[in-house]
C-alpha cells in the first residue's frame, strides 16, 4: 500500500516538482516513507516541502516525527516549534 503511494507521489513530484501543490506531494511522500521506516528520506521530503511552503504545518510535524525516529531528538523538538 505505502509502496504504491510512494510510486504515485514520485510521479506527482516528477510532473510538478515546484507547482502550487508540490509541497503537499512531498509531505505526503514523507508520510509514506515514515510508514516504511525510511526516516532519512522522509526528513528530506519534509525539508523540501517546507522550502516550498514554510507555513505548511503538516510538513513540520512529519519532519519532527522522522527526526524523532532517527534519534535526533533536539532537532525533532525544533521542527515542532
Amino acid at each position: 500500500l505505502y509502496e504504491l503511494a510512494l510510486h504515485q507521489y514520485n510521479e506527482a513530484v516528477h510532473v510538478s516538482p515546484a507547482g502550487p501543490n508540490s509541497h503537499v506531494y512531498y509531505s505526503n511522500r514523507a508520510a509514506a516513507h515514515c510508514y516504511l521506516a525510511r526516516y532519512e528520506s522522509a526528513s528530506d521530503d519534509c525539508r523540501t516541502s517546507i522550502a516550498l511552503r514554510p507555513t505548511y504545518e503538516k510538513a513540520h510535524a512529519r519532519l519532527g516525527l522522522s527526526l524523532f525516529f532517527r534519534g535526533k531528538y533536539e532537532e525533532a523538538i525544533g521542527a515542532y516549534e
